[in-house]
């Protein structure tokens, strides 16, 4: 019975102090918005900054299983590959479930009614397959369909390029647009939460690689093994460590660096996590992010900051107050309640 009445009067002296809280708020309404406003304001910058630096950042690959991907780079050509070393350790490696290429590039694109240039991916075949990725609407290419070079008129479009620039035509599969005056076949819509596979760049159409001498008119780069700016991701087998993986890689590679002593003299492969390309963006992105988290943080402190002013500033207004609570028997509790930012 004790332990029950103590609650009841516990619960009747916070709803003294609610009420008290309301009739403070209603008495002094500046100072209770210029305090919800400081710390609204310094709340609102950490909750966007957070937001971007998620979306750019720190968000996954919108892909299957993302966290099993690997990005390679080399210690040489840091994160490109040519298209021959690409395709021999795509066929070789017994580490991998799948290998993709992909470039950015790019793209003149007339539908008809309106021209645009857009920024897209040239990717091989697989590509859409091995990243698990389901279309919107129609199909992707695949690798029946476009293995042949100069053969494989196809494109796929992106979920905002459909809607923002195609209004969303449910008839967009099988139209035929123009890229770099080629006529192009649009074959699917990605799904809307796909943005392709690096974490700050969102393509708007994607080709298959074998088209690049018509996307990248007059240098066609496909199979000269000297050229390197191909981006290969691959995923692991299931119960395959990185390690594992870098470790069969850099054996081909070794084969590799034998056979085509010129371009691939001292080839490595190291595995890196993708979405940043590889490790060139990664250090100098954790710089950034931790630059930016330290400034949300001093935003955050310089709002606490200032509230901590006003009620200091408060409180000594109501110091003859608080004299009076203690006097008539107000214990330390009620006075923090009567304190705090809301009633006041």
């Amino acid at each position: 019975m004790a332990s029950e009445s103590h609650r009841l009067v516990t619960l009747e002296s916070v709803w003294h102090d609610v009420r008290y809280a309301a009739r403070m708020l209603g008495r002094n309404p500046g100072f209770s918005v210029l305090a919800m406003l400081s710390l609204s304001l310094s709340i609102a910058a950490n909750t966007l900054i957070f937001s971007i630096v998620n979306a750019l950042v720190l968000a996954p690959l919108a892909v299957e299983a993302p966290e099993s991907l690997r990005f390679l780079q080399s210690r040489d050509h840091g994160i490109t590959q040519s298209y021959p070393n690409y395709r021999d350790l795509r066929a070789h490696n017994k580490t991998l479930s799948g290998l993709i290429g992909y470039r950015m590039a790019p793209m003149n694109v007339d539908s008809g009614d309106r021209a645009d240039r857009l920024w897209g991916y040239l990717a091989t075949d697989n590509y859409f397959d091995v990243l698990g990725i389901q279309p919107a609407l129609g199909q992707f290419f695949h690798e029946e369909r476009a293995e042949r070079p100069g053969g494989t008129a196809f494109a796929v479009l992106s979920h905002a390029c459909w809607q923002g620039r195609f209004l969303g035509d449910p008839g967009v599969v099988g139209r035929t647009v123009r890229i770099n005056g080629q006529p192009f076949t649009i074959v699917g819509v990605a799904p809307p939460g796909f943005h392709g596979t690096e974490l700050f760049y969102r393509p708007e159409i994607w080709v298959p690689m074998m088209m690049q001498a018509q996307i990248e008119i007059g240098n066609p780069w496909l199979n000269q093994r000297s050229t390197f700016n191909t981006w290969v991701l691959g995923r692991l087998k299931p119960g395959i460590t990185a390690a594992q993986a870098e470790a069969d890689l850099n054996g081909l590679a070794a084969d590799l660096a034998r056979t085509y002593a010129g371009p691939n003299k001292g080839m490595t492969v190291r595995l890196a996590l993708p979405g940043l390309a590889g490790d060139a963006l990664r250090e100098p992105v954790k710089a950034f992010t931790l630059g930016v988290f330290v400034l949300a943080g001093l935003v955050l402190l310089a709002g606490c900051a200032n509230l901590a002013g006003l009620l200091m500033a408060r409180g000594t207004d109501r110091r003859r107050e608080m004299a009076l609570r203690l006097s008539i028997g107000a214990g330390r509790s009620r006075l923090v309640r009567a304190c705090s930012p809301s009633p006041s």
